[in-house]
């Protein structure tokens, strides 16, 4: 399609201005979409959480890319999980992490809400998250501050190590501009 041929690229411009790891969201992507991204040089892609019938795929996928090149996508709302498309899973999250470990999933990008109008992170369920999957999870949505960001570090040992900040950093929502300034008086090299 036009659309999907303008992404591929605005991805080769991306990748060939700036050198640093991209992660690009694939979800309804086929395979040949997939193997694409990564000949232009994409670090990890992200498919939509697998139903028992694309599991074989998902598997295909690792084996071809790396377990560590392809990330499951879950959305948890209320305590309740959901795929890209935010069509409701059939499994309680217990059993949705259980089953990409069984596939050998590496690697989760998770949101979780309370509430999605304002994309309430639900903190608490959160840590019920972490504290029962190993599964490596990188937290997208919801993070509106440099609070919430500091509350996330809460979670690193428990398997996140990744945030994604998007509408907040081009809203000028989320001030990184005074977390730049903070740093810059930590760093004593400020590199080139």
């Amino acid at each position: 399609s036009i659309s999907r041929h303008r992404s591929f690229e605005a991805i080769r411009d991306i990748l060939l201005k700036v050198d640093v790891p991209l992660v690009v969201a694939a979800y309804l992507f086929s395979d040949e979409e997939i193997e694409e991204l990564f000949k232009l040089g994409c670090y990890r892609v992200v498919i939509n959480f697998p139903t028992p019938e694309t599991s074989e795929r998902l598997k295909k996928l690792m084996k071809t890319f790396s377990p560590t090149k392809i990330v499951v996508r879950l959305n948890v709302f209320q305590r309740e999980p959901y795929d890209c498309t935010w069509a409701k899973l059939p499994h309680d999250i217990t059993s949705a992490y259980a089953f990409l470990k069984e596939l050998g999933v590496l690697r989760v990008l998770l949101s979780c809400y309370s509430e999605t109008e304002t994309k309430t992170i639900d903190y608490e369920f959160l840590r019920e998250i972490f504290a029962s999957t190993k599964i490596r999870s990188t937290f997208i949505g919801g993070l509106k501050s440099l609070d919430d960001l500091i509350r996330m570090k809460e979670f690193e040992k428990m398997g996140l190590d990744s945030v994604v900040i998007g509408k907040a950093i081009y809203e000028n929502k989320f001030k990184c501009q005074l977390l730049w300034r903070e740093n810059e008086k930590l760093l004593e090299d400020l590199g080139p």
